[in-house]
């Protein structure tokens, strides 16, 4: 999967990103990509392990040759290697397992945020079709936190474990 780095962006599972690509080997890496397996792991930093993988629902290209990309996090990974993963390169990710068990709700403010975000899908009283914790990762991406924050959240492969993270950094 080729790795693509944002600087201040830590891209969650389940939320949709648009942004640019205007340097020439990530035009080229992107239109690659779009040729073979449309996936790309988003890294907020190239010495971080933990990233998010993305599908890439739409590519446009613009006049000076740059790209706006419309991606999509689908879930939290780690890629194989040791020391710095070289931006625009190719490496082997595995997928990170989340909690399979259903989450329980957070008292206080998160579980405001909790029962807003439910009911944003217009389905309430109703089985949420959505995997456990989709709603912090949402939460997690819209608030305004410090980068590293972020970083930390995403790499708590847990649900559990990023709801009591939160917890403690909120």
């Amino acid at each position: 999967v080729p790795i693509l780095v944002r600087r201040k962006l830590v891209l969650f599972p389940a939320v949709a990103w648009v942004g640019t690509a205007a340097r020439r080997e990530e035009v080229g890496m992107i239109c690659e990509a779009i040729r073979g397996n449309p996936w790309l792991g988003v890294s907020p930093h190239p010495s971080l392990p933990t990233l998010c993988l993305a599908r890439i629902r739409k590519v446009h290209a613009m006049p000076d040759g740059g790209l706006i990309l419309y991606l999509l996090g689908i879930a939290r990974a780690k890629w194989s290697g040791e020391g710095w993963c070289q931006p625009n390169q190719r490496v082997p990710i595995s997928i990170l397992p989340s909690d399979p068990a259903p989450m329980v709700p957070p008292q206080g403010w998160l579980r405001q945020a909790f029962v807003v975000l439910q009911n944003l899908r217009g389905l309430p009283g109703r089985r949420d079709p959505f995997p456990p914790g989709l709603w912090l990762d949402l939460l997690c991406h819209l608030l305004p936190l410090p980068i590293w924050t972020k970083i930390h959240l995403l790499a708590a492969s847990s649900q559990l474990a990023s709801k009591q993270l939160s917890s403690a950094l909120l």
